[in-house]
């Protein structure tokens, strides 16, 4: 996985699962089940070798309400490799970017720090920045989860649908 989109800031994960038939035609049938997969949580993709690389970007309208929440989303970009470990497994090994979840953390932490820093009171500023800080921490934890739960899910998917 070591290429032009190596990410930074990564979450990685990976599933190993037994091979039915062979590697060659095992892996064949599930990258294009990954492939599929992304496609209807509307991810592009693009196969090379054994890699999926997806990507999500927010489409804007102005003409519905249904697009609201699609800047704020953050699992937007990642890759999945599939690797042979032995003659009877596969490993699904993930990288998700995790420079969106990181950017909206830190907006909100820097958020609530500049309002600490306009109110009046000492205690007022202290309590807004442990606020910040603690705010930071859990949009970390609840966002790292709901990636791990999302690429779980996808690869569930692929699992069933290859079965």
């Amino acid at each position: 996985m070591k290429d032009k989109d190596d990410f930074t800031l990564k979450l990685t994960q990976s599933k190993q699962i037994d091979i039915l038939k062979s590697y060659e035609i095992d892996s064949q049938r599930l990258l294009a089940a990954i492939q599929i997969v992304l496609q209807k949580r509307k991810f592009r993709t693009e196969e090379k070798n054994d890699t999926v690389r997806f990507n999500y970007s927010p489409r804007y309208t102005t003409h519905s309400g249904n697009n609201q929440m699609q800047g704020i989303k953050i699992f937007r970009q990642g890759v999945i490799e599939l690797n042979k470990i032995s003659n009877e497994k596969i490993e699904f090994k993930s990288q998700i970017n995790l420079g969106s979840l990181i950017f909206m953390a830190a907006l909100s932490c820097i958020f609530s720090c500049l309002i600490g820093l306009l109110s009046s009171t000492t205690n007022g500023k202290i309590g807004f920045i442990i606020f910040g800080l603690a705010l930071f921490g859990l949009i970390m934890a609840i966002g790292r989860n709901t990636i791990k739960d999302n690429i779980s899910s996808i690869i569930r998917d692929v699992v069933k649908n290859v079965a």
